[in-house]
């Protein structure tokens, strides 16, 4: 189950995740050169598919879609083996090591009637679109971070003077 956690701290109606209550955070692996990906079984049991083959028709519907966007398949869903001890027997089993991208396009194909594909969907595009902006603004220049932030705190500074103003706090220049 997925839970969110209201911040009031944060700002009103402001939702915390962490590791323990974020399952897609918690399923993350991260390489040594910083990028992450996520087990395709991992995410398999977390989006609630009790079979993997039933899963697997996600999977190949996402593996579609990344072909006809014209992206690599190869770079989001490589395929690794792992094996697996089942009793006395050791077995191969496939798996995927699944980038962000994968991870959004299996929950947009997912079964729309779950709402864990719908939190899914959701944390997916929300932190793909992070990341998409956090890559924009490190190919900026020092100067255009600086006006980029300036713009961005603008409106919390127009907000604060005016809150001051009410508790009659004057500001002498």
């Amino acid at each position: 189950m997925y839970y969110f956690f209201f911040d009031e701290s944060a700002g009103p109606g402001a939702v915390t995740e962490t590791h323990a209550t974020n399952p897609f955070q918690s399923i993350k692996h991260v390489r040594d050169d910083g990028s992450e990906y996520w087990l395709a079984r991992e995410l398999q049991t977390v989006l609630t598919y009790g079979k993997w083959e039933n899963f697997h028709k996600v999977i190949l519907k996402a593996i579609d879609a990344c072909k006809t966007s014209g992206n690599a398949v190869s770079l989001h869903f490589p395929d690794v083996r792992k094996i697996v001890k089942a009793g006395l027997l050791e077995k191969t089993v496939h798996d995927y090591e699944l980038t962000r991208y994968a991870c959004y396009l299996i929950a947009m194909n997912g079964d729309s009637r779950k709402k864990v594909i719908a939190l899914a969907q959701t944390y997916f595009a929300v932190k793909t679109r992070e990341q998409k902006i956090r890559e924009q603004f490190n190919e900026l220049n020092e100067d255009q971070k600086r006006l980029l932030i300036r713009e961005d705190l603008k409106p919390n500074q127009i907000g604060s003077r005016k809150r001051h103003r009410l508790r009659g706090v004057v500001f002498v220049l």
